[in-house]
């Protein structure tokens, strides 16, 4: 076994591998499996371009008894990395790095349902997938979209929502705060005007005032997933669902996911090819 569920030597390089469906139009992409395999043969050593600088590449794939693994690499064109010299004063001296790697999407596919991770990059991995696929397969209705996990689901169904917490950095003024009152005057004065307007803190959606958000998420836990759908770590904002038993859910576990460890690849943060295989070969659900 090439990988392992506990943090232990040789296994050190956390990874979480997350399910996720392909649809087009709302509807399951039957042939996305076999779609992909051939947009993959077609392409080559070819690239695919995201911008003028970032790209995509498919660096392997294979196909295993009824599977498909593919290893993505973005990369930028031109990178320029900091570095220290011998005789190193304050003066801050680069060297451009050509072809510089800045995300390993690592993809199993099977008909028409992914598990998926990546390294390199902390860029939330729906949005590499669904830019990847669409670059390949130029299909502007296709969207690759999480699997919940069914025992938390099952959970919140039967126990029901008593309220929902959204932690995060929030603008006070867009939560109809005035410029100026008690909770701002508690609040630590900020340097400008945009600092002093964003504030860290917890919002609570409630039955009370939130009737309508908190029944859709009763019926759909899944719609909870499309409030942790950001592209940066400044904007990311974490969910907790609160039963009415009490029991609190991080939204994060309504995602069909596994946290493993891999052995890293030298110093690069990535993993080894080998390695990827063999954990896809034995993810069964």
């Amino acid at each position: 076994m090439s990988f392992s569920k506990n943090k232990e030597h040789p296994y050190t390089k956390q990874v979480t591998i997350q399910k996720f469906s392909a649809c087009i139009n709302g509807v399951k992409a039957e042939s996305f499996q076999k779609d992909v395999f051939n947009a993959i043969k077609n392409l080559g050593n070819g690239t695919l371009n995201v911008s003028k600088e970032i790209h995509i590449k498919c660096r392997r794939y294979e196909e295993v008894d009824s599977k498909l693994f593919v290893f993505f690499s973005w990369y930028d064109d031109k990178i320029d990395v900091s570095t220290t010299e011998a005789i190193a004063d304050d003066k801050i001296t680069a060297k451009t790095v050509d072809n510089a790697d800045i995300c390993h999407l690592f993809v199993s596919i099977e008909n028409n349902i992914l598990w998926a991770f990546t390294t390199l990059s902390p860029l939330n991995i729906d949005v590499r997938l669904n830019q990847t696929f669409f670059k390949l397969l130029k299909n502007k209705n296709l969207n690759i979209v999480n699997e919940t996990d069914k025992d938390n689901v099952a959970i919140i169904q039967k126990e029901g929502i008593n309220h929902i917490e959204i932690e995060g950095v929030f603008d006070l003024l867009s939560l109809g705060f005035p410029k100026k009152n008690m909770f701002s005057k508690m609040v630590q004065k900020e340097k400008n005007k945009e600092e002093e307007q964003n504030h860290y803190g917890t919002l609570i959606l409630g039955k009370k005032g939130d009737a309508k958000i908190i029944q859709r998420i009763e019926e759909n836990p899944a719609v909870a997933l499309s409030y942790m759908k950001s592209d940066s770590n400044e904007t990311a904002k974490s969910i907790y669902i609160v039963t009415k038993k009490k029991r609190k859910i991080d939204g994060r576990d309504l995602k069909k996911r596994h946290i493993l460890y891999l052995t890293p690849n030298g110093k690069t943060k990535t993993v080894h090819w080998s390695d990827v295989c063999d954990l896809f070969s034995s993810i069964d659900d």
